[in-house]
């Protein structure tokens, strides 16, 4: 065989024997972990309460896809806040303003949804639990803008 210049611990061996290297073995172990560890975010239907059964249901629902379209075609793709603020960034989910695990009666109401960008989603889901809190929001970042 022909020894090769290792990049990983700077000698010369064969291909395949350096010590800093892991073997295929060790590989394929850190591989499976890096997949489990993915896997174990997401709970199987048989892990779900009822609870939560009935929102996935929900969000698999005809009824959902249809109103999610109709909310992101009313904002013209875009993301509500970035545009009230004067910035264009298309929008990429629908969001409950008041919680769909505590209102779930409110899953469909016009009022309670609202087309975000991914920044937008995460920072109204953290702060706002209504309608009155994500308008202070806008103003906030509206006022920051202008400074």
């Amino acid at each position: 065989m022909s020894k090769i210049f290792c990049t990983k611990c700077k000698k010369i061996h064969e291909k395949g024997q350096c010590k800093k290297e892991p073997t295929i073995v060790e590989r394929d172990i850190a591989d499976k972990k890096k997949r489990d560890r993915k896997r174990s975010q997401y709970k199987t239907y048989d892990e779900m309460t009822e609870e939560e059964l009935k929102i996935q249901r929900f969000y698999n629902s005809k009824e959902w896809r249809s109103k999610r379209d109709e909310v992101m075609s009313r904002s013209n793709g875009l993301c509500v806040v970035c545009w009230k603020i004067g910035r264009i960034r298309n929008a990429t989910s629908v969001h409950h303003i008041k919680k769909l695990r505590e209102h779930f009666e409110l899953r469909l109401d016009d009022n309670n949804l609202i087309a975000l960008c991914r920044d937008c989603h995460e920072l109204v889901e953290s702060s706002c639990s209504s309608v009155e809190e994500v308008e202070a929001l806008i103003e906030t970042l509206k006022k920051e803008k202008e400074k």
